[in-house]
């Protein structure tokens, strides 16, 4: 999560209770990436957006390489994971101050390469994760 969101007054214990691993959006920062590595390794549930930062509206933005990454490094399955009715099409205030009905839809672990960490291999994966929870939007079918 975004630095800047878990430095708001107040809330900084709820994120620390969740272990929400925060980012510094200014620029490349590996500690994120190793402290995701590490709870993946220690065999804890990491829930990642893979697109890197909130839609402004319901369509998806280009996904990151990062989940890919992660999952080959640690060894892990990749779940895919849609979640419609919250923050889409919202500013961040407005979704966590106005009540809304949300649906989440699961789906099998996602299969791609995991020979390497090349960036062809990566953006291939990533391109079946998508195509992964593409599917599992049902207002796209």
């Amino acid at each position: 999560m975004a630095q800047e969101y878990t430095d708001i007054k107040g809330t900084g214990w709820f994120y620390r209770t969740l272990g929400v691993i925060t980012v510094q959006r200014s620029g490349r920062d590996s500690g994120p990436l190793r402290s995701a590595l590490r709870a993946l390794q220690a065999g804890k549930l990491l829930g990642v957006f893979p697109e890197g930062r909130i839609a402004p509206s319901r369509d998806m933005l280009p996904f990151q390489t990062g989940v890919a990454l992660m999952a080959i490094k640690a060894n892990v399955p990749v779940y895919p994971v849609y979640l419609d009715g919250t923050q889409r099409n919202k500013e961040m205030l407005q979704a966590v101050l106005v009540r809304n009905e949300a649906t989440i839809s699961f789906g099998p672990p996602v299969e791609f390469d995991r020979s390497g960490t090349s960036k062809d291999q990566l953006e291939t994966a990533t391109k079946a994760i998508r195509q992964a929870i593409e599917r599992l939007d049902l207002k796209q079918i």
